[in-house]
């Protein structure tokens, strides 16, 4: 072999050597970059921060019993609130006791004892909690019928709201319309922000002098409202206060001067003499 093919060779397998080299770096320089991946949890596993329904069982199974994690949700993950909206919607439709079965069965919630639901319908004022373990919706005012609700607003002459009574029954708040409207209780409107409130019309006979009477009959009183108004507070009689806004007459719309018109924008005012004569056809 000649010195040239030796010193070939040698060559060669340097550059081999050198190329082994760079590819062992590389590979190494890729392992330290790469972020170290959390083993996911499966179905009952127990690592990492899996999002599936085992992992969050397990999270669910190893957390404290919190006071408010129990009255959030129940069964289905349903909220509280919902669930005790539908029961009472329920019992108010009904009008009759319901078990804890009847129940789980029409609403598709559980009222067994130590639910949270159960315990939110023993504490709500608008339930009663029988002793054999049935539930009754309670009402704000316990009537039968329109005799019943008559004589429920008889006995109340401070007067009752309406909507305490819509609830006592299927119809009341009809039946409260009617008894207005034939004269038997009063019915007054609360406006926008009160409810209507019923009062009993009841007549008590009062007995009158003749001499207050005769002077009630001679006292002449003012047709004109601004002259009452003047007469009552002359005589110490402050009037009430006017529940309507008052509102003013916009004021009429002022007549504005029209100003002699002055053209701002003038060409040639150096030179009138231009314009005095007929403007020119053509200009040569």
């Amino acid at each position: 072999m000649s010195a040239l093919q030796k010193a070939l060779n040698d060559f060669r397998a340097r550059q081999a050597g050198v190329a082994a080299t760079q590819v062992k770096d590389a590979e190494s320089k890729k392992k330290k970059a790469a972020p170290k991946r959390e083993p996911k949890a499966g179905r009952g596993g127990r690592g990492g921060r899996g999002r599936g329904r085992g992992a969050a069982t397990e999270a669910a199974g190893a957390a404290p019993d919190k006071g408010w994690q129990t009255a959030r949700l129940s069964r289905g993950g349903v909220p509280l609130a919902k669930q005790l909206k539908d029961v009472l919607d329920l019992l108010l439709e009904v009008r009759v006791p319901l078990g804890v079965e009847e129940i789980e069965e029409r609403s598709k919630h559980s009222a067994a004892d130590g639910t949270p639901l159960a315990e939110a319908l023993r504490a709500s004022a608008k339930v009663d909690a029988l002793e054999d373990g049935r539930f009754r919706y309670k009402a704000t005012h316990e009537v039968a019928g329109r005799e019943g609700l008559l004589a429920l607003l008889q006995r109340a002459p401070d007067g009752t709201r309406l909507g305490d009574l819509r609830d006592a029954y299927p119809g009341a708040a009809d039946d409260a319309a009617a008894l207005a409207a034939e004269g038997q209780i009063w019915l007054l409107p609360g406006g926008d922000t009160f409810d209507s409130a019923a009062f009993p019309r009841l007549v008590a006979p009062m007995p009158v002098s003749e001499d207050i009477a005769a002077q009630w009959h001679a006292t002449e009183v003012p047709a004109d409202p601004a002259t009452l108004e003047e007469e009552l507070r002359r005589a110490g009689v402050v009037p009430a206060v006017r529940a309507g806004v008052r509102r003013r007459a916009p004021p009429p719309p002022k007549e504005r001067k029209k100003r002699a018109y002055r053209p701002r924008h003038v060409t040639n005012v150096h030179m009138p003499e231009l314009f005095r004569d007929a403007a020119p056809s053509q200009i040569d």
